[in-house]
């Protein structure tokens, strides 16, 4: 007869395997487990999915930052909300270990993988029976939802580990087991899971629940284990002192938790339809739709297949038919605070957030498979057919959800956007000896950071460039090549945002000198557009043969007193202007397109925050319009390199017919200071004047 924990002696517990399963072979059982684990953890490691996200790559910053020694209780960079700092930490050390990687990048996400396995196998085990406990890992090792994130390297990943030891960790104590160090290192382990991510607070959340629940059904082992619980609670509150510390005093910390504000203030308002619907999109995340991004999961798929999610839901209906038991009551605290966070925060179903409910997920599933085969015991015979079709629905959900893994999922457009395959696909391809062009509109950072973690390709290696705004010639002679990657997302707003293809008037200027093919995915769809150009030089001498060298001029009083320039403009910087070239003016809006062509003078091997900026000016001097771009990356510049950059200036409505006066120059972005045109090595001016324009 179970006793008030709901846990029996270990010869009767519910859905126990046969007496005769020894504890070696229990653990030759869990040893294989993980060992499929392992091997699903690692298969198509490059490919599925074929590139990384620019979120794993800010987490990667993050370590980096970690290894420079600067340490933070949290992290910032550039227009990134404040994030935790555990992954950072950890994470340093496999950059370090491993180097600036995949294997470096994601080791820590394989880890966590293989410990949730195997954490939530104990857990199972210590508060429901053995065979809750395997099937539960089986479940995980398996499933499409845990193997998606042992495969990215984000914050959340550390939340299933941490989650399910925590419980474990509590659930002990709960029993009376350990002494004061045991459960001060209770508290700190629990307290973790909020350096770890926000959802981690769920988890916090849910020992808070289960504690106000003890005091309605289970207050005598409540008092009997006041001690033990006052120093697990001081060990949480120690341990998130710093934290929230530093949460109170930096505004910027707190950024996360505005996501949370929406559905809660429309609630107080007196509307909570927007907050139940959201709820009930996240309820319905495990049958009937799942994640819509390509992420974390397939889109709109849910979490569980049919065979699973009845396993799933018979489960949690048994939880609410023993919730007097404390373990059953424990498990579905623990799964509801889980998918708080995702029904909180605006946007329905969402994974990530819901990671800390992802061990009680599939410890349902354990618990109500031990329930069948205790029930089939009742019947004789019965046993081994309940066995077998429950072996059934395991082979064929875990066929399913690895298919899923390592096909569907790396194959969905979404997916393939946002994991930047089509980029990691064509810097894959690039050949070697020689500097070949990308063109990508994450030019300066990010996309240089995919390639090298993705291909360990050396970005010094390549010209980035932004295909839409500028052309790139590399420096020498022989063959070029321009690799453009093709825009892939089915969402248009998505698709512009990506799109590095060139505009219709910088083809042009390749015409008749390159060969066009494209590149394709294994499945057949297209990754990228490649350009082979068999002698550079010849194009280069092409296209500055169009290009007007004449009518450059500087000015120190206005726009009047030009002074001309006899070849070309040379900046202080590094650039020198050699010349520029109107395209067709746009006479019904009132606009311009310029061929700005600049050479480099000097290598640059760091980023700087550089833009050129093009403007137009009236007889007065006055600002009209302009605008600031710069379409190759600095750290890509090397001497005798040519960019073709393309600037559109457009008169604003109301201004009126006559002359304009563009201009042009190279600024810091972060201090707006400009580069000196040079004159005989003499700075005299900090623009440099183009030829006027006349708009009718």
């Amino acid at each position: 007869m179970a006793n008030a924990l709901g846990a029996t002696p270990t010869a009767t517990r519910s859905g126990e395997l046969p007496e005769k399963a020894s504890c070696r072979y229990q653990r030759l059982l869990v040893v294989g487990i993980l060992l499929v684990a392992w091997a699903l953890r690692l298969a198509a490691f490059t490919s599925a999915p074929g590139g990384i996200q620019h979120d794993e790559v800010t987490e990667a910053l993050h370590a980096d930052e970690v290894i420079a020694g600067r340490l933070q209780l949290y992290f910032y960079l550039g227009d990134f909300k404040g994030r935790e700092p555990m992954l950072a930490y950890v994470q340093a050390g496999a950059l370090q270990a491993l180097g600036h990687n995949l294997w470096g990048l994601r080791f820590i996400s394989v880890a966590s993988g293989l410990l949730t396995v195997v954490l939530t196998y104990a857990v199972g085990r210590r508060m429901f029976s053995r065979t809750a406990g395997l099937v539960a890992a089986m479940v995980i090792a398996v499933a499409f939802w845990p193997l998606v994130m042992s495969r990215v390297a984000l914050r959340a990943v550390l939340i299933p580990p941490l989650a399910a030891l925590s419980v474990y960790l509590f659930w002990r104590l709960h029993l009376g087991k350990g002494r004061v160090g045991f459960w001060l290192c209770a508290g700190f382990v629990a307290a973790l899971c909020s350096y770890a991510y926000l959802s981690g607070w769920a988890l916090l959340g849910a020992i808070v629940a289960f504690l106000l629940y003890a005091v309605f059904f289970d207050r005598q082992r409540l008092r009997s284990r006041r001690s033990a619980l006052t120093v697990y609670l001081v060990g949480i509150g120690v341990t998130l002192l710093p934290l929230v510390a530093t949460m109170m005093s930096q505004q910027e910390a707190t950024a996360r938790v505005s996501q949370l504000a929406p559905l809660l203030q429309d609630m107080r308002a007196g509307n909570p339809l927007p907050l139940l619907n959201n709820l009930m999109s996240v309820l319905g995340s495990f049958s009937i739709r799942g994640d819509q991004f390509g992420l974390y999961n397939i889109p709109n798929q849910p979490i569980l297949p049919l065979g699973s999610g009845l396993l799933f839901y018979a489960g949690v209906l048994l939880t609410l038919w023993r919730f007097r038991t404390p373990a059953y009551a424990l498990l579905l605290i623990w799964l509801t605070a889980g998918l708080l966070p995702a029904a909180l925060a605006v946007g329905g179903p969402n994974h990530l957030r819901s990671v800390a409910s992802l061990p009680a997920t599939y410890l349902m599933i354990g618990v109500a498979v031990a329930a069948v085969l205790e029930a089939s015991k009742q019947i004789q015979e019965a046993t081994w057919i309940v066995s077998l079709a429950l072996f059934g629905v395991f082979c064929w959900t875990a066929q399913s959800q690895v298919v899923d893994f390592l096909k569907r999922w790396p194959q969905n457009a979404d997916t393939r956007y946002f994991f930047r395959t089509t980029l990691a696909e064509a810097v894959r391809q690039l050949p070697e000896g020689r500097r070949s062009c990308v063109s990508t509109p994450y030019l300066h950072d990010l996309s240089q950071w995919v390639a090298e973690y993705t291909q360990g390709a050396s970005v010094r290696d390549i010209c980035w460039f932004q295909g839409a705004k500028a052309l790139v010639i590399p420096a020498g002679d022989g063959p070029a090549s321009w690799f453009v990657p093709i825009a892939i997302s089915p969402d248009d707003y998505l698709a512009a945002q990506e799109n590095a293809a060139f505009s219709p008037t910088l083809a042009r200027l390749l015409e008749g000198s390159v060969v066009q093919s494209e590149a394709a995915f294994e499945d057949g769809v297209p990754a990228f557009h490649r350009y082979d150009a068999g002698d550079r030089a010849a194009l280069r001498k092409q296209i500055l043969g169009s290009i007007q060298a004449t009518g450059l001029g500087w000015s120190a009083n206005g726009v009047q007193n030009v002074r001309p320039l006899s070849g070309p403009a040379r900046l202080d910087g590094g650039l020198t202007l050699l010349g520029v070239q109107y395209l067709s003016s746009d006479a019904n809006a009132r606009a311009v397109e310029a061929y700005l062509v600049w050479q480099v003078d000097a290598d640059q091997t760091k980023p700087a925050p550089l833009s050129v900026f093009a403007q137009l000016l009236d007889a007065n001097n006055q600002f009209v319009a302009g605008n600031d771009h710069l379409d190759y990356a600095v750290n890509s510049w090397r001497t005798g390199d040519i960019i073709v950059q393309q600037h559109r200036l457009e008169l604003p409505a109301g201004a009126p017919s006559g002359l304009y006066y563009p201009q042009t120059g190279v600024y810091n972005w972060q201090t707006n200071a400009r580069w000196s045109l040079l004159l005989e090595g003499k700075p005299v001016d900090v623009r440099i004047l183009l030829p006027p324009v006349r708009f009718d």
